[in-house]
């Protein structure tokens, strides 16, 4: 149908006002074309409303014209598409870079789209919704710092080498912790972006073909969403900080537990050391020797019984040649792990010990 005022193209129903000129035209046009007559009550009263909007129109806004609402229309589309490339490319190992990379150029491009968006509602006095669009620009705001933030990190983690500084331990839990605050927030903020998205693209084009759409946004579709959504992504998170941290603290417990194990070979190190200084031989210096103080042997008494050094931690400790092998138990967590110490020459005769390679808690990654 055409409009009867000014003859623009409109859809054939389901409009009320022209998009072009402003003038309704849910009335007969015989109607709107004659003059006010006290004798049609009726009649007069729809072109008084007609006369009244047009009037108002005239004086508080400045209606886009048809292309600006199609160059507007056509920007949402294409950021629709991209953000759901982007979804699909999150998902997809090794192209998840990718996905990154494009959702950093779709955050960009939002903070000059959101800007024409906002501008475009309140030309047409929407002011709910022009105000819907300003929250949807602080967000992305806040996703674009996010990723610039998760970028500099993942650097600084690279130059870093996974190398672990005892130092600064509890720093870097504080960050990781915060760390995953804002990506929750962020995923939330993600998903509310995607819903409103379209909610702002439907309105323009209702709007566009001259339909009035309710003042207010609709709110509750988008919440529950965000809801569902948010709990199928807490739920993965959970799951994954368990898979990673449960496996993780176990180890570190295991570790904690195998220094007594480490700890509990000083003592027969020292009397293997007093053994090689006055035997000046480490082929006596083994469990079951004990010194003989006719020959002036003193100090490197060695015990009998491997379980004489046993803890809740440390099964046995045996000493063969100089060389010493702590046993681990089989409980809490720690297998039975074998710590085994080497004693090495040195040019000056003392010795300096190492940790054999034999040893099987350096497959278990005890020590």
């Amino acid at each position: 149908m055409k409009c009867p005022f000014c003859n623009a193209d409109l859809p054939d129903s389901g409009i009320n006002f022209c998009s072009h000129c402003g003038n309704r035209i849910d009335v007969p046009h015989s109607v709107l074309q004659q003059s006010a007559n006290p004798g049609m009550t009726a009649e007069n009263s729809a072109y008084e409303q007609n006369r009244g909007y047009n009037a108002g129109w005239q004086k508080n806004f400045n209606m886009p014209a048809q292309s600006e609402f199609a160059k507007i229309n056509s920007e949402l589309g294409r950021m629709s598409v991209m953000q759901i490339v982007c979804l699909v490319f999150m998902f997809i190992p090794l192209i998840n870079i990718v996905g990154g990379i494009l959702l950093l150029v779709i955050l960009i491009m939002s903070l000059s789209l959101t800007d024409k968006v906002r501008s475009m509602f309140e030309r047409c006095n929407y002011p709910l919704y022009a105000s819907m669009v300003s929250g949807i620009k602080g967000k992305c705001i806040y996703l674009l710092c996010f990723q610039i933030i998760s970028f500099v990190g993942g650097v600084a983690a690279g130059m870093m080498g996974g190398r672990q500084l005892e130092s600064f331990q509890t720093v870097s839990l504080v960050v990781l912790l915060v760390y995953i605050v804002m990506a929750i927030v962020a995923i939330f903020f993600q998903v509310y972006c995607f819903c409103r998205l379209y909610t702002v693209k439907s309105a323009l084009q209702q709007i566009s073909a001259g339909i009035q759409v309710p003042g207010k946004p609709g709110g509750a579709a988008v919440v529950a969403v965000v809801i569902i959504v948010g709990a199928f992504v807490g739920i993965a998170v959970i799951g994954i900080l368990a898979a990673i941290a449960l496996p993780a603290y176990a180890k570190y417990t295991a570790r904690a537990k195998f220094t007594e194990v480490s700890t509990a070979t000083a003592p027969l190190k020292q009397q293997v050391e007093l053994c090689y200084f006055d035997t000046d031989n480490l082929d006596r210096c083994s469990t079951g020797n004990r010194a003989d103080p006719n020959r002036g042997e003193r100090g490197w008494d060695l015990s009998q019984n491997p379980r004489a050094h046993a803890t809740k931690f440390v099964d046995t400790i045996e000493v063969d040649r100089g060389t010493i092998r702590a046993t681990a138990v089989r409980e809490h967590g720690l297998r039975g792990a074998t710590l085994i110490l080497t004693p090495v020459v040195r040019g000056s005769g003392g010795l300096d010990w190492q940790i054999s390679p034999q040893s099987t808690c350096i497959s278990a990654d005890l020590c």
